[in-house]
């Protein structure tokens, strides 16, 4: 039996041509077993993520915001990201970002936790913004308001594929009507 085939359920099979490398074939099903390209991307050790929340996750008051800046050198990152608020908030993604100050460094790590790659891509957050950039993203997150807020959040479904050499700013704000958490998680592998 091959390497990581466990229990039984799969039988190893050699496809010609392919120089030998063995593939598992589920047998109840009798289809080939495979990863999606960002499940291979953490067996690789290519996957970071990062993350910031509220200090304490403590409400900030109502119009207030949370900012996480992305900034990329010479790769390009394939990034999703992923927002929560304690009731009503928007959300908004921007490209080309001017900063004065930016801001405090949120640490990121590599998904593969027996990995030694290093991330590319700094990430911080509360930076001091100038210019948010170009507007790439922008969406409502019904979570409920004043009283009756329950909370709510989502992810992009799809990667965004960053410019090299640029700043990005994701901005959530507190549109609850009452102060509440707020947080926000990106993930993200690297092309050079």
């Amino acid at each position: 039996m091959s390497r990581g085939i466990q229990g039984g359920a799969m039988t190893p099979v050699v496809l010609l041509g392919s120089n030998g490398i063995t593939l598992p074939v589920d047998r109840e099903s009798n289809v080939l077993v495979m990863v999606d390209i960002v499940h291979w991307r953490i067996h690789r050790g290519e996957m970071f993520t990062a993350s910031y929340i509220t200090p304490n996750a403590a409400p900030i008051a109502d119009d207030a915001t949370v900012a996480m800046l992305l900034e990329t050198d010479s790769t390009t990152p394939h990034l999703i990201f992923d927002v929560e608020g304690g009731g009503d908030f928007e959300a908004q993604f921007y490209e080309g970002t001017t900063t004065s100050n930016d801001g405090t460094t949120v640490t990121p790590y590599n998904m593969n936790r027996n990995s030694s790659t290093v991330q590319t891509l700094v990430t911080t957050h509360t930076p001091t913004v100038t210019d948010n950039g170009t507007q790439l993203f922008t969406h409502f997150y019904p979570g409920g308001s004043g009283g009756h807020a329950i909370g709510g959040g989502g992810f992009t479904l799809r990667e965004w594929i960053l410019k090299a050499s640029t700043k990005y700013l994701i901005l959530l704000t507190n549109r609850a009507g009452t102060a509440q958490p707020m947080g926000v998680s990106v993930q993200w592998y690297e092309v050079a």
